[in-house]
């Protein structure tokens, strides 16, 4: 077994690791990752600091972007073939993920399957932004005519 390895009874070769390695750079790059860090006040070298969240989300990205196409993921319950989820996965940019996050930071219950909820959450997120961003502007202005 030279230059490969055994995860959960499946054979991962050094090229699928690359792979699974190269998607999760192509998405970090499609959401400008590196956008998310802040610089913590007491920083004295500057360094930014990603919230951990952030890169979950990208990898269920990638996981969405590498899964066999012939199969149907569950979005929000419901069976959803994938190269509809992954159509939608590409589609998602930086300002969905803060969304995302946003929404999750929000949350005062305790979520159970958190990989569902936010695999979910980014799906739907594509879908709300417009709407999210239109609500927020009415909240500040009510009488506009937007």
């Amino acid at each position: 077994m030279d230059n490969k390895n055994m995860y959960g009874g499946y054979t991962v070769t050094s090229s699928v690791r690359l792979s699974v390695f190269q998607t999760l750079e192509n998405v970090k790059v499609q959401v400008r990752y590196t956008d998310f860090g802040s610089v913590p006040a007491q920083s004295k070298t500057g360094n930014k600091i990603i919230d951990p969240i952030f890169g979950e989300l990208c990898l269920i990205i990638a996981e969405i972007a590498l899964i066999d196409p012939t199969v149907t993921v569950k979005i929000n319950g419901t069976d959803i073939d994938i190269w509809i989820v992954k159509e939608v996965y590409r589609s998602l940019t930086h300002e969905h993920l803060q969304l995302v996050y946003d929404n999750f930071n929000e949350v005062t219950h305790k979520i159970y399957n958190k990989k569902a909820y936010l695999r979910t959450a980014l799906y739907n997120a594509a879908f709300e932004i417009d709407s999210h961003f239109t609500n927020l502007v009415r909240q500040d202005f009510p009488n506009s005519l937007l």
